[in-house]
């Protein structure tokens, strides 16, 4: 881009988790890094990860925001009141920001961006992570210019008069994780074993992957490494867990920085099935055991079952899951590692089979395509 020439800006629209931000932030790396266009991020509330965004280098706005709650009537008119609040302050800031394009990753926080961005005539994409989109998405798919998705299924429960807009291009995933991908693992003869939860961690798998490794023999235990994470008011509990186990070692923290190393670490994954684990999962090609959380739209599960159906990991449903069945699985795995990991090998190279590595470029790619020309500066 020449020395005269406006460099143009994208607002990025995010709900609070890590699957939103943490995608919506490798296509602002792509967007800047290759088409030289800035990322302003529209967020709702107070997030967890705006710091992660300001040490990236991209600039945070905020707007009210709050989910569409139960059957209270009075609840439902204060989210009505914040929702007309955050379109106000959406149409004020996309008329200070004059952005060529609103890119959105779901959450309610994007449902107020994307009517004012229409308002004011800006082209509008929308990325759905899951392979069931998620509610503000649905309720937003109208208003889209494009929609990129991550999963082929979800193009099935998108209306047919909108299935025209849909590119598949992948769930991004940061730098950091392509570079994790050129490690090797050492091999110290320990089998290692890591449990995610998540950008917030998760409470069921603190309950039951240390009582499931309880069932373990103790010659298992002691060659057995696990990295563990959870809620933060669950970290003390959990690793009083692991203590008393006996365990080759162990690692109990709410938030790893170095997750995409940890993966490269693992023999095996125990975790959730949100959309960006499962990026993850293919792109550095890590076998897994995953529990999808039972949300009311049953979209982990659905995310989970494109990875059984390849073989790319197994399923585990939760109600059916208990430590002993657990147990079980974990120990086709552990003796599969004693064995020399054919059916590990096998699973990891199924995951790599559902990796799409350039998908941050594939969004980019979309976005750019309805992106105006840039305006020139009088010299």
């Amino acid at each position: 881009m020449g020395k005269n020439e406006i460099k143009p800006t994208i607002l990025m629209a995010c709900g609070a988790s890590g699957g939103h931000i943490f995608p919506a932030l490798a296509v602002a790396d792509e967007l800047m890094q290759a088409h030289e266009i800035k990322s302003l991020f529209v967020l709702g509330g107070q997030p967890k990860f705006a710091q992660n965004i300001t040490d990236a280098g991209h600039r945070v706005a905020s707007l009210p925001a709050a989910p569409w709650s139960g059957r209270n009537p009075l609840k439902k008119l204060a989210v009505l009141w914040k929702l007309w609040q955050a379109y106000r302050q959406a149409r004020d800031l996309i008329k200070t920001e004059k952005p060529k394009a609103v890119l959105g990753f779901g959450g309610y926080a994007t449902v107020a961006l994307v009517w004012a961005a229409r308002r004011e005539k800006v082209p509008v994409v929308l990325h759905e992570q899951n392979a069931i989109p998620g509610r503000a998405n649905r309720f937003l798919f109208g208003k889209a210019d494009k929609i990129a998705l991550s999963f082929a299924a979800a193009e099935g429960h998108i209306a047919a008069k909108y299935r025209g807009k849909c590119v598949l291009t992948g769930n991004p995933v940061r730098q950091n994780v392509h570079i994790a991908g050129k490690n090797v693992r050492e091999d110290d003869e320990t089998f290692h074993l890591l449990v995610q939860g998540g950008s917030l961690g998760a409470r069921y798998l603190s309950d039951i992957v240390p009582n499931a490794l309880d069932e373990m023999t103790e010659g298992e235990l002691i060659r057995t490494h696990v990295v563990h994470q959870a809620r933060p008011e669950d970290v003390s509990r959990v690793e009083a867990a692991y203590k008393r186990l006996g365990l080759a070692g162990y690692e109990v923290k709410s938030f790893y920085e170095d997750m995409p190393a940890r993966l490269i670490w693992s023999h095996l994954t125990i975790g959730r099935a949100g959309a960006g684990t499962l990026a993850e999962l293919a792109l550095l090609g890590r076998a897994a055991i995953l529990i999808p959380h039972r949300l009311a739209d049953h979209h982990q599960k659905a995310n989970a079952k494109v990875f059984a159906d390849d073989n790319a990991a197994v399923l585990m449903e939760e109600p059916d899951t208990t430590p002993t069945r657990l147990a079980e699985e974990i120990e086709v795995f552990y003796r599969d590692w004693q064995s020399g990991g054919g059916t590990r090998t096998n699973m990891q190279d199924a995951a790599k089979k559902l990796a799409v590595p350039d998908a941050a470029a594939q969004v980019a790619k979309v976005v750019v395509s309805l992106t105006p020309p840039v305006s020139q500066k009088s010299p």
